[in-house]
């Protein structure tokens, strides 16, 4: 049985297989890439710690402010219960841990 033939568009980076991308999902991919190499930067992390108030840093721009504004609307507790669902590292969620 002869091999397959493994044409370059049809390899990701570490020359594994992967699909085809649209040109639409390779530009959301390099936006990405772009966003979660800005988060290293050690001056947007001092920034990140002084807006959201601890010292995690992730791909989310929900502010203090709305997260402030989401524990008074959720009125949460210690004796509460979260569960995120949404997108994301879920910075929000362990910061109402630290506050509640």
């Amino acid at each position: 049985m002869p091999s397959a033939v493994v044409l370059p568009w049809q390899c990701n980076q570490t020359g594994g297989l992967a699909t085809m991308r649209t040109a639409e999902e390779q530009a959301q991919t390099a936006r990405l890439d772009a966003d979660y190499e800005a988060a290293r930067n050690p001056i947007v992390q001092a920034v990140t710690n002084d807006v959201c108030g601890c010292g995690y840093v992730g791909i989310s721009w929900t502010t203090r402010d709305e997260s402030d504004q989401m524990l008074d609307f959720l009125a949460l507790s210690a004796a509460d219960r979260l569960l995120d669902v949404g997108a994301g590292a879920g910075w929000p969620g362990l910061f109402f841990t630290n506050v509640t």
